[in-house]
């Protein structure tokens, strides 16, 4: 069974992500993607927050994922949001933090920290999904993350029908393989949440929002998804995010 981060045992935070990604969340993506003031390009080059280059030429996933797509995801979408984090910890407690420092000091709070959370979920989940792909991806899981899926999921193809029925869930959204307490769990989280707030350590990440794909696919989000799985995951950066004792040996 699919575990949502929105089923953590914490029903407190389970209603606030529920009001942050319904109404405050949708106000403030669309106002990431507005225009942007030049003095956020100044504040790129002073925050612990870096707008991270793409690990692979923008043409490399193609035919599975287009150049032009990948460019506007990378270089406006995520880039916006990186600059929206950057502009808001000027002279903050947060001015030297890592988004992942950012997203777990924030989780709780209100009004300009509220507005950093979320800002800062949607940079650190692209930054992850940009890893989770690699040219000529798919293909075999590499040994040790097969033993970790099989182990819990019984056999590699059904950690993915688990892990495509949570991209193919309504809405927009992440699909993710992570470790909770150890364990591997295939979740979903919707839009601006991330599985470190439930304390899970991410492994890969599927986007499932419709910047996504829609230029490739349309409404053939299945398409996507299987693409996804069988081309472009990169299940060995999923398995170099192994706890050290785990890793495959080199």
């Amino acid at each position: 069974m699919i575990n949502p981060v929105h089923d953590h045992e914490n029903h407190s935070h389970t209603r606030r992500s529920f009001l942050k990604t319904t109404a405050a969340g949708t106000a403030l993506a669309t106002a990431a993607l507005s225009g942007l003031p030049r003095s956020l390009f100044a504040a790129e080059q002073k925050s612990a927050v870096t707008f991270s280059p793409l690990p692979y030429p923008e043409n490399s996933l193609e035919p599975y994922m287009s150049a032009k797509t990948l460019h506007i995801h990378h270089d406006k979408h995520y880039r916006k949001f990186v600059q929206q984090v950057q502009s808001r910890v000027k002279n903050s407690k947060y001015s030297n933090a890592s988004l992942e420092t950012i997203i777990k000091g924030t989780s709780d709070g209100i009004n300009m920290e509220e507005a950093l959370h979320l800002m800062a979920v949607l940079a650190w989940n692209h930054d992850f999904y940009w890893k989770s792909m690699k040219p000529k991806g798919g293909g075999p899981l590499p040994n040790q993350l097969e033993k970790t899926v099989t182990g819990t999921f019984g056999s590699v193809d059904a950690f993915k029908k688990q892990f495509k029925e949570a991209a193919m869930q309504f809405g927009s959204g992440w699909a993710w393989l992570v470790l909770d307490k150890g364990k591997p769990v295939v979740t979903y989280t919707r839009y601006h949440d991330s599985p470190l707030v439930a304390g899970q350590q991410p492994l890969l990440t599927l986007d499932t929002w419709e910047h996504a794909y829609y230029l490739d696919y349309q409404d053939r989000k299945e398409e996507y998804v299987d693409a996804f799985i069988n081309h472009l995951a990169n299940w060995s950066f999923a398995e170099s995010m192994l706890p050290a004792p785990e890793k495959k040996d080199k």
